[in-house]
């Protein structure tokens, strides 16, 4: 497989954060990209298609998310892996602590999950490929401490009747629908901007279309949610979760934003 450089990284990163590129730069920096996919996943004879994120221009480390899409050409399946590069932007420097790959499944209104951790060492760090097939919205944060909470036990509650649903009202319901096409709306108007920012991208309309489907299932997902009946009494006792000391991570990718933040 392809060895990824720290300059490597570094002029990926900077490449895609170009605003519309020529021609000629956005095919160097497809070889560029497509050579980082290579050190960590196996291609074969796939057909090969992806969206790439950088990390923010004033970030102490710099690097890459690939979103990958690798197509079999005998079956036509596809699967989608996502894999880091990450290099320390200041010249003599070495990598420390962890990165955590975690993602929001595509049909959910909240609960993002963790997909990856590796500890960073070196001057450059490619993860390990990751399964992104059920995830939409994909982000990367860098933390130093990384220590599990510990469940602690909790008093049973006293045995009580199975817990009924109440129907939601009419009027929850019409806010319900309010707020879903607000947010349909609003994710319509970001896609029209991100097209329009895009230029003669194919790589950022791309990403403007992903943003786009997550941000409408998202909100189907939340509608869905508000409409549903709600559970009536108390949910049970169960083991509750002591606090995780954790340092606090910092964001350094979201698909959600691509490239430029779009107001």
């Amino acid at each position: 497989m392809t060895s990824v450089t720290r300059a490597m990284v570094l002029e990926a990163a900077s490449g895609l954060r170009a605003t519309d590129p020529d021609a000629t730069a956005e095919a160097k920096l497809d070889r560029l990209v497509r050579d980082i996919v290579a050190s960590a996943v196996s291609v074969g004879g796939d057909l090969v298609d992806y969206t790439a994120y950088p990390t923010p221009a004033d970030a102490s480390v710099t690097g890459v998310l690939i979103d990958v899409s690798l197509t079999r050409t005998d079956s036509v399946q596809t699967r989608s892996l996502a894999t880091v590069a990450l290099a320390p932007t200041s010249d003599g420097v070495q990598l420390d602590g962890s990165v955590v790959v975690s993602g929001l499944p595509v049909d959910a209104a909240d609960g993002a999950r963790t997909l990856h951790t590796s500890t960073l060492s070196g001057d450059v760090h490619v993860s390990t490929p990751v399964d992104v097939s059920d995830s939409g919205v994909l982000e990367v944060s860098l933390t130093s401490v990384s220590v599990e909470p510990t469940p602690t036990p909790s008093t049973p509650a006293p045995s009580t009747p199975a817990p009924t649903s109440t129907p939601r009202t009419a009027a929850e319901l019409a806010a319900a629908r309010r707020t879903y096409d607000a947010a349909l709306r609003n994710a319509r108007t970001k896609y029209a901007k991100a097209r329009k920012k895009a230029g003669r991208s194919k790589r950022k309309r791309v990403a403007a279309k992903k943003s786009y489907d997550v941000r409408r299932a998202r909100a189907k997902a939340a509608y869905r949610a508000a409409v549903a009946d709600v559970p009536a009494g108390a949910a049970p006792a169960g083991a509750t979760r002591s606090a995780a000391l954790v340092s606090a991570p910092t964001t350094v990718i979201s698909t959600d934003v691509g490239w430029a933040p779009v107001a």
